[in-house]
């Protein structure tokens, strides 16, 4: 849960009990990065070829060699590249 909202934050009391058994958790968050290693199991950024932004350049590579030159990835990075 976004760490900004823990002050709101109201649990019923099964909940609280559940925490303490240690069956739920609630991790707050200031970021995205600290988001995804708790809904992934990956870290999200950095030198492991196994982090979330590694994949996913890894999939764009792969979809970009399979476009064609006038293809929309291509007509967006000429885009850009004029902007």
């Amino acid at each position: 849960m976004p760490s900004s909202n823990l002050k709101h934050l109201a649990l019923h009391k099964s909940v609280v009990e559940s925490i303490k058994n240690g069956e739920f958790n609630i991790w707050p968050v200031s970021t995205v990065d600290e988001a995804i290693p708790l809904l992934m199991g990956k870290p999200f950024r950095g030198e492991d070829e196994d982090s979330v932004i590694a994949k996913i350049a890894e999939r764009i590579d792969n979809f970009e060699k399979l476009v064609q030159p006038h293809g929309i990835v291509e007509r967006i990075k000429n885009w850009l590249s004029w902007h």
